[in-house]
């Protein structure tokens, strides 16, 4: 057992250290990969958990350790020491193996050692995480069933609030394009996100670094805080709790109201979308029936009492009025979210996302110091870094027409994403619903996005050359209706060429001629063995149509 425990969580660190001066294909595929590795690593994490403080739900166990000259605390390190050496002696194990068949020698310098010791640490606070909620978890019940299903709640109970705040705050002025990325604060997302760029073979050693200290960083809070909780509560459980299912009554309304309420919440919202008329009201509904029912439902599992059940009408109360406070919350939120349009004065430029040619915003290319390619650059990103679009008089009135119309009136809705920079404070994101059958509409967007500056925002290749000593294994032509490629030529001279003639086509391109022409073929400038491209609109009106 120590080695399978050991070898699971150590190889995962292995596995992260790949010598990422070998480009290529990544080492392994990375989303399934990483999903093996943090499952595996936290199944094991519980397992040792549940065998050492398992006794916490029998009877004659819990009055055996208890009867013995120690003190709870002296207890609690045993049993926390039991677990650590479990892990610490198939870690150990694991790690000697993997040093001595894993790792290339040639390759193995002081800055990939680093790079595995970060790794190691990074999967031990995970999986020292863990174990702490699962003691937690036990500690609050003396049912080894709900202790699981505790265990199972609290460690995902972050992810689900974040995915009810996404829900509930899907304002009809939400820009999901531009939408901030704010930092991870979930167990699971912060170790997930710290795999995805350092298992791959084609990401330098810098990225990985940075990624690996700040994971760690945050895990390591994480360990703290839940070591605390898991170590108060073991020394305030009465040794009578293994006859209950839930050991403190606190708790026992604590848990209904963590899975009463984003539950209903997540209902209420569900049934908004359901409803035009009357929506509102049958939200409100649909919040007080899931409370209730499920409230109920609680109940009668910890209680074993349907009778019981029925009369737990104290804490569906209290589960209410923590409801629809988050509800009236989150609305007052909305509406002044939604009523938000900058001032003249204070706008400096914006950028947009426009959904027409959407497909081409994520084809542009991050370059090493060598000129190879090793990532696509995130459109979001990109379009807020490269796009300054000055004309504020276009997208204001566009704003604020569509704060006087109601989409869902519009003859042909189109939304438009917006970036706003503001001369003061920080920069806002909006989603403006514009009518394509209005002409005034029609031609503040081709002010918006005819113009160079647009352009140079949306395709990388608008606007920047071929690096001198870029790979470019293949130009090709792509013939969209007859689905035919053509072969061009290969190298930076053939590529610089096509780019050319593409963008003196550009010229022409507004809002008008996106709607009312067709991308007829694509031009597919292939670098580095065929694993990155740009991908630039060829229109039916272009002369490279008309000279295929």
């Amino acid at each position: 057992m120590l080695f399978v425990v050991g070898i699971v969580s150590a190889y995962s660190g292995r596995l992260l250290i790949s010598d990422t001066r070998h480009r290529g294909m990544p080492f392994f595929e990375v989303p399934p990969f990483c999903v093996m590795i943090a499952g595996a690593t936290g199944v094991f994490a519980v397992c040792i958990a549940s065998y050492w403080f398992a006794y916490l739900h029998s009877e004659k166990r819990t009055d055996f350790y208890h009867s013995l000259p120690v003190s709870a605390i002296v207890r609690f390190r045993t049993f926390y020491t039991g677990c650590l050496l479990v892990y610490a002696g198939g870690l150990a194990l694991s790690i000697l193996v993997s040093l001595t068949l894993g790792v290339p020698l040639d390759s193995f310098d002081a800055r990939l050692f680093a790079r595995l010791c970060m790794a190691v640490a990074m999967t031990v606070f995970f999986f020292l995480t863990v174990m702490n909620f699962t003691i937690y978890a036990f500690c609050l019940s003396g049912n080894i069933i709900i202790g699981l299903m505790i265990d199972v709640v609290l460690l995902f109970y972050i992810d689900l609030w974040e995915k009810v705040i996404d829900l509930m705050c899907d304002f009809a002025t939400h820009s999901s394009f531009f939408e901030p990325k704010s930092p991870s604060i979930s167990l699971i997302d912060v170790y997930m996100e710290a795999l995805y760029p350092t298992v791959r073979s084609d990401v330098s050693l810098g990225v990985s670094e940075s990624a690996f200290v700040s994971a760690i960083v945050k895990l390591l809070i994480w360990f703290v805080v839940t070591y605390l909780m898991c170590r108060s509560r073991y020394l305030k459980r009465p040794a009578e709790s293994s006859r209950t299912l839930i050991a403190f009554y606190s708790s026992h309304l604590l848990i209904k109201l963590m899975i009463v309420v984003p539950v209903a919440l997540m209902m209420g919202h569900s049934t908004y979308d359901s409803f035009y008329a009357y929506r509102d009201v049958m939200q409100i509904v649909s919040m007080i029936v899931t409370a209730v029912v499920v409230s109920m439902l609680l109940e009668a599992v910890f209680s074993r009492s349907i009778r019981t059940a029925l009369k737990s009408w104290g804490s569906i109360i209290v589960s209410l009025i923590v409801i629809f406070t988050a509800f009236g919350v989150i609305r007052s939120v909305e509406k002044k979210y939604n009523s938000y349009v900058p001032k003249y004065d204070d706008l400096e430029s914006y950028a947009v996302f426009c959904p027409l040619d959407s497909y081409y915003y994520g084809f542009n290319l991050k370059y090493d110091e060598d000129g190879h390619v090793y990532d696509y650059i995130d459109a979001a990103e990109y379009v807020k870094a490269h796009m300054i679009l000055p004309d504020e008089k276009a997208i204001l009135t566009l704003a604020a027409k569509s704060q006087q119309t109601d989409y869902h009136e519009m003859s042909s809705p189109l939304p438009l994403q917006v970036y706003y920079r503001l001369n003061k404070g920080a920069p806002r994101s909006r989603l403006i619903w514009i009518d394509m059958d209005d002409d005034e509409n029609r031609g503040m967007l081709n002010r918006i996005i005819g113009p160079a500056y647009y352009k140079s925002g949306v395709w990388q290749g608008f606007d920047y050359d071929v690096p001198d000593d870029a790979n470019v294994n293949s130009v090709d032509f792509h013939d969209l209706r007859a689905d035919v490629y053509t072969h061009i030529g290969q190298g930076q001279g053939t590529a610089e060429q096509v780019l050319e003639v593409w963008r003196h086509d550009m010229v022409r391109y507004d809002y008008d001629h996106i709607r009312y022409d067709e991308v007829a073929a694509e031009i597919e400038v292939h670098f580095d063995g065929g694993l990155y491209m740009w991908v630039l609109p060829v229109y039916e009106d272009m002369s490279l149509w008309a000279d295929r």
